[in-house]
């Protein structure tokens, strides 16, 4: 499952852990591209922006319980919850 985004040098979060420095907030992104070369893809030299392609991988057991939720959300749109259906006469207390 891959989310791509872009990240450019002078984006706030960046620039604040290097002290508002362009030329070094560029050097961190060129390092971490020289580490992560099949990971990402320059967009723009000036300021240096790049598209990140990462990849997440996911614990079988997460897919799980994701699975089971997307589940019962479609029942739920549908529908076919226990709290949506009318109200059975067979159902009352006697």
């Amino acid at each position: 499952m891959e989310r791509p985004y872009t990240i450019s040098a002078n984006d706030p979060g960046i620039m604040d852990l290097v002290d508002y420095d362009l030329s070094e907030a560029e050097r961190h992104l060129e390092i971490w591209m020289s580490n992560h070369p099949d990971d990402c893809l320059v967009e723009g030299k000036n300021p240096l922006t790049i598209r990140i392609y990462p990849t997440f991988f996911e614990d079988p057991e997460q897919k799980l319980q994701r699975d089971a939720h997307k589940k019962r959300m479609r029942r739920f749109r549908e529908g076919r919850w226990p709290e949506q259906r009318p109200y059975r006469r067979e159902w009352q207390w006697k």
